[in-house]
């Protein structure tokens, strides 16, 4: 063994060839062939698949949640919006469903 080790690695188990290798010797098939293990190493090393499991997960929720609000709760005033007409399906559906609280507190009232 002529040239010196760092410390902390075994020499039994040296590398077969040396990296990075010379590009300028490599036929640009080996060339692209290389190029394409590293990119798939380097996408495996830096794959975060919980994180991107959340934050697709929060991205979706804030979406419809935002969506959701714009549609049924955000008041834009006193014109008139497009989505009056939902607005008013849903409420007529809610008091069908809850009945007219107003009318319940007045008869307790009584």
């Amino acid at each position: 063994m002529s040239d010196p080790l760092p410390p902390g690695v075994d020499p039994r188990f040296r590398a077969r060839t040396t990296w990075p290798p010379d590009f300028s010797v490599l036929t640009p098939n080996h060339q692209f062939s290389l190029e394409r293990r590293y990119r798939r190493r380097t996408q495996l090393k830096w794959a975060r698949p919980t994180l991107m499991k959340v934050v697709k997960t929060l991205q979706f929720a804030t979406v419809v949640g935002g969506t959701w609000y714009c549609v049924f709760w955000a008041d834009w005033g006193t014109r008139e919006t497009p989505f009056e007409p939902i607005r008013e399906w849903v409420r007529e559906k809610r008091s069908v469903v809850f009945g007219d609280r107003s009318r319940i507190v007045k008869e307790s009232k009584d």
